[in-house]
Parts: structure tokens; sequence; C-alpha cells
């Protein structure tokens, strides 16, 4: 193991860690929603939306993110190539799960 191995590993856990702390954020409902539905309303439209939904979509997408950067951080740290495509098996569910909540929340 080289020295940009452990580089990049401390940088993946670290990144882990940044989307952990942001999911904790997003379930307690504390700060800005980090979604689009917020960062794109108008002023008028932000006061009218119930962020509940929103708030929960970003908590369980950045859980999934820091799950993903963790699975990385270890893969590389330990060598082990195939949790490369475990990675890429949580970022495919992750993706189809932020398709299907932002379908569901729009229904509503």
């Amino acid at each position: 193991m080289d020295i940009l191995q452990v580089v990049i590993s401390i940088i993946m856990f670290s990144l882990s860690g940044l989307t952990f702390l942001l999911a904790n954020k997003q379930f307690r409902e504390r700060g800005t929603p980090l979604n689009n539905a917020y960062l794109f309303a108008t002023e008028k439209e932000r006061s009218e939306i119930d962020y509940k939904p929103y708030y929960r979509q970003s908590a369980i997408t950045f859980i999934g993110c820091g799950i993903v950067f963790l699975i990385l951080a270890l893969g590389i740290l330990l060598e082990l190539d195939w949790l490369a495509w475990v990675a890429g098996g949580v970022s495919t569910l992750l993706i189809i799960y932020v398709i299907y909540s932002t379908i569901s929340i729009a229904r509503k």
C-alpha cells in the first residue's frame, strides 16, 4: 500500500463523515433543506411548501452517499477491489430511491 492510497482513504472517510453529519442535520430538520425544491423555489413558494418530505429525502440521500464513501474508503484501504462493485450497487439503489421519492413527493 502506498501513501496515495492512504491519503485517498482519509479523504473518503472524511467525506463519509461529512455526509453523515449532513444527514443527521436533515433528519432533525435543522437549517436549510438541501434539496432542489428549496433551492429553486421563489420566496413565495418557500413560504407555502411543506418541507418535511424534502428533509427526509435529503437525509436518506446523504446517508446513502456516506455509505458509498465509506465502502470506497474501506475498499481502497483494505485493497478489496470488489467493494467498488458494492459501492456501485448502493449508488444504483440510491438513484432509484431518489427518482421514486421525487415522483412520490410530486404526486402529493
